[in-house]
């Protein structure tokens, strides 16, 4: 009893319904996501409503920046084999500077277009609330 003694919430509320009527809530916990009973009804009672956002898109969205993040890498390992030549030699070719500029470039361009589509993703779901 301890345990009970030192929860947060420790004021309990007792609720009587009909078998249908706890059927439907179950029903309706379930729709909204959450794990457990005193979860929804604390937040129905308190909010009057339970939103559920569909983060589907947006993990979609998500996953477009770890290809961003793959090239990234590759140009840091380029950077890094150039910077090993430079320290062996005191010398770097044009081309590699060239090449790592415009990998740079149109990896600066592809970030920002999935910039642009995760915001609107993003915005996709605040609307829809």
């Amino acid at each position: 009893m301890t345990k009970k003694a030192n929860r947060y919430r420790s004021e309990p509320i007792l609720l009587m319904v009909t078998p249908e009527e706890r059927n439907q809530i179950i029903m309706n916990k379930q729709v909204a996501g959450l794990g457990t009973m005193s979860n929804y009804i604390r937040l129905m009672a308190l909010n009057g409503r339970v939103i559920k956002i569909d983060f589907t898109s947006l993990k979609e969205s998500l996953a477009e920046t770890g290809k961003y993040v793959y090239e990234l890498n590759k140009i840091g390992n380029n950077i890094n084999q150039i910077a090993h030549k430079l320290n062996q030699t005191d010398i770097v070719e044009k081309e590699d500077v060239e090449y790592l500029v415009s990998e740079f470039v149109k990896i600066q361009s592809n970030y920002i277009k999935a910039q642009e589509v995760l915001l609107q993703e993003i915005q996709k779901l605040t609307r829809s609330e």
